[in-house]
């Protein structure tokens, strides 16, 4: 009785996933890139601005709901003025992400997004001779929204804002505690 009772659910669960994808909507599958630029508050509050460019895959599994996985670079410096030290920083932060599609139009899709993932970046001091560099990596939380717009069926725009929250370890000189991105993205379907 169990061994069948399983086939039954698998076979349901199967049904269920694959019965939104044969539906004459976009296609499930996405590979995208994207540019912007962000902003990163270190642990005393004090900001760095930069750019910030990646990209990733998706996959639909209802039609309100995707799940992707991207990777994103980014860098950026911060100056003071006066004698005070240049600051740089970079990173990568790779995360995974549920996309809830909250309007779906025939040309544009409006979504939120929440994920978790892992960050490695490196933050930089110069000041005259003296060079200090040191690494870290930790975890990251990001929320966002965003919108396709699509420009053929299988082609879209993706304008879209992130918040992450970060934790980069002990080991950097001023590690990063939230960041907020803008980017533009393109992405195709199939």
């Amino acid at each position: 009785m169990r061994g069948p009772m399983h086939v039954l659910m698998i076979s349901a669960a199967c049904l269920v996933l694959a019965a939104p994808l044969s539906g004459g909507e976009h296609p499930g599958t996405e590979v995208f890139g994207s540019a912007g630029w962000g902003t990163w508050w270190d642990d005393e509050g004090a900001t760095v601005g930069g750019v910030a460019a990646g990209g990733g895959i998706g996959r639909r599994l209802l039609p309100q709901f995707a799940l992707e996985g991207e990777v994103i670079a980014f860098r950026g410096s911060r100056r003071y003025s006066g004698p005070a030290p240049v600051y740089r920083s970079r990173g990568v932060l790779a995360t995974g992400n549920g996309l809830l599609y909250v309007f779906r139009g025939e040309r544009t899709q409006v979504f939120v997004l929440l994920g978790a993932g892992v960050t490695h970046s490196t933050a930089e001091t110069s000041f005259g001779d003296y060079r200090s560099s040191r690494s870290g990596s930790g975890f990251v939380a990001n929320a966002g929204a965003g919108v396709k717009l699509f420009i053929r069926r299988n082609v879209s725009l993706r304008p879209e804002v992130r918040l992450a929250g970060c934790t980069a370890g002990s080991s950097l000189i001023e590690p990063f505690s939230a960041e907020l991105r803008f980017s533009l993205g393109l992405g195709y379907h199939w």
